[in-house]
């Protein structure tokens, strides 16, 4: 961290501290209401978020039924998801280089002539 972000970051808390003394000291009842409030929200948003997550149902289904069928091991049922996450197609382009072969000898025969 530079040093302007050490000043802003001490100012910050400096200033985070003070309000919460201010508010503690003035109304306690309303800081801890705003505490529970807080958390309440973070929950509720965490667990709305968490059921919209997309899955492929179909795959997780074939998964199970694979897994009954032929009894796999925690460690292969990760190989598998890790296979179906990572199947990308990345297109390679091969570059050639210079290669060596009767071009390169005929082109030293024709530097040590001249």
């Amino acid at each position: 961290m530079n040093r302007n972000t050490k000043i802003f970051l001490g100012i910050l808390f400096t200033l985070a501290a003070v309000g919460l003394f201010d508010v503690l000291n003035t109304n306690p009842f309303m800081f801890f209401f705003s505490i529970v409030l807080t958390v309440g929200i973070i929950y509720f948003v965490n667990r709305v978020m968490s059921n919209r997550r997309p899955s492929d149902n179909g795959y997780q289904k074939a998964l199970r039924t694979q897994k009954k069928r032929n009894k796999l091991t925690p460690s292969e049922l990760h190989k598998l998801t890790k296979l179906k996450r990572t199947s990308k197609t990345v297109p390679f382009r091969v570059i050639e280089g210079r290669k060596k072969g009767k071009h390169d000898k005929d082109r030293q025969t024709n530097t040590n002539i001249h």
